[in-house]
């Protein structure tokens, strides 16, 4: 079946993931082509509330999404620039026909600079489809219906990381080049070795330790800073830069709490067989029920 589009943008912002994505997803049922997008806005890098620390995260995470489309013979266009400038940038070696992002929920400046991108692209014939990725409802007239809105979102499948996205090799070879940012000034702003690791294969690991031990604490241990470290969930870094999808995290939870419906024992690792993940099973135990039992 002909693809609509010939070349399209995956514009990433706060989805730094290939699994759950359903930006990507549509992207790559309408296109021929996928090249993936991430720009350092200076106009967003250069607010109040950005910092080196959201740099760190964004760099961490970029370097692993790298990683993974290398695999799949495919690349990612990082610049530091406006969206309009790299559109035009990108335009010069292919003609760019349509955008794909999911709906960033921001502040008034980054609302301000997608209704700037709105009249670009339309100026540029170019088409954007943005897709609902969290609990948000834009332009919700009743809120009585944000419910049942939310329960359909985190009830749709889980979407697996594609095998494949399509990207002539001359696309590719440009993502290594300038404008792009270079793979050493990448890995500069993306290591640190007292931060807290966010990636996806790190959201999931981190996911994992909560409901399958760290999360028996959660109920008293979050509220001391002693034990907050451990007692939380870890997450927040993880949901804030899209490494996960809320939608991943509600399925996790909701499995969880099966699994511990459905044990009759506790359990723990034996000595001689260590595990990363220490895995609790006690359906009655009052501290589970607060942290995800309950409901």
């Amino acid at each position: 079946m002909k693809k609509r589009y010939a070349l399209s943008i995956l514009w990433i912002k706060r989805d730094i993931r290939l699994a759950d994505n359903q930006a990507l997803c549509q992207a790559l049922m309408h296109s021929e082509q996928v090249l993936p997008l991430f720009l350092f806005e200076p106009s967003i890098t250069s607010a109040a509330d950005y910092s080196d620390f959201h740099r760190y995260a964004c760099a961490h995470a970029l370097l692993e999404l790298r990683g993974e489309l290398q695999r799949r013979e495919a690349g990612i266009w990082i610049q530091e620039a406006e969206f309009e400038e790299a559109i035009d940038t990108i335009s010069s070696l292919a003609p760019v026909e349509a955008i794909f992002s999911h709906e960033e929920t921001g502040l008034s400046f980054t609302f301000e600079r997608d209704k700037r991108v709105a009249k670009y692209l339309e100026s540029k014939k170019i088409v954007w489809t943005e897709i609902p990725t969290n609990g948000v409802v834009r332009r919700l007239r009743d809120r009585s219906k944000r419910s049942a809105i939310w329960n359909r979102r985190m009830a749709e499948p889980i979407r697996p990381a594609p095998h494949v996205v399509p990207l002539n090799s001359r696309i590719v070879s440009a993502c290594n080049n300038a404008p792009c940012v270079p793979l050493q000034q990448l890995t500069k702003w993306g290591t640190h070795a007292k931060l807290q690791a966010v990636s996806e294969s790190a959201g999931h690991k981190t996911l994992e330790s909560f409901l399958g031990g760290r999360g028996i604490a959660y109920s008293g241990g979050i509220s001391s800073p002693n034990t907050a470290f451990s007692a939380g969930s870890r997450l927040s870094p993880h949901l804030a830069w899209g490494c996960l999808s809320l939608r991943q995290i509600v399925s996790a939870k909701e499995d969880r709490k099966e699994e511990l419906r459905g044990s009759k024992t506790e359990e723990a690792p034996k000595e001689e067989a260590p595990a990363p993940v220490v895995v609790v099973q006690e359906p009655v135990t009052p501290k589970w029920k607060m942290t995800i039992y309950s409901g």
